[in-house]
């Protein structure tokens, strides 16, 4: 029978641990490029609709990450639909 070296089999769980970790903090795209930077310029544009001239009822909330998904929310509510003009 073939022995295997208990040091390969530690070292190999432990890369596996350690690649699964970081996989969960990197984000890729289909071209293999990791999206950080993407991801920063999409929340500057989002930021601006969580800022002070916009009514708190209007506001992107913090947990919101599509303007669509919020205006839709929005023009559900009859006494919200007047902030749709903030989004044009």
């Amino acid at each position: 029978m073939i022995t295997i070296n208990k040091d390969l089999i530690y070292i190999g769980l432990v890369f596996v641990i350690l690649s699964l970790t970081v996989a969960v903090f990197i984000k890729v795209n289909a071209t293999g490029k990791v999206v950080q930077n993407i991801n920063k310029q999409n929340n500057q544009e989002l930021d601006k609709y969580r800022l002070d001239p916009i009514p708190a009822e209007c506001k992107l909330p913090e947990y919101e990450e599509s303007i669509n998904d919020w205006k839709e929310h929005l023009s559900h509510h009859q006494n919200t639909l007047y902030c749709l003009d903030y989004f044009k």
